[in-house]
């Protein structure tokens, strides 16, 4: 239980890094 609770918290920080990067880039292209 806790190794699945370790990933999803992994995968849920990979994934806020990866949107954070997609609307960074999306805003750079804007400006």
């Amino acid at each position: 239980m806790r190794v699945l609770l370790y990933l999803d918290g992994f995968y849920s920080i990979v994934y806020l890094c990866i949107s954070l990067m997609v609307i960074g880039g999306e805003e750079g292209l804007l400006w």
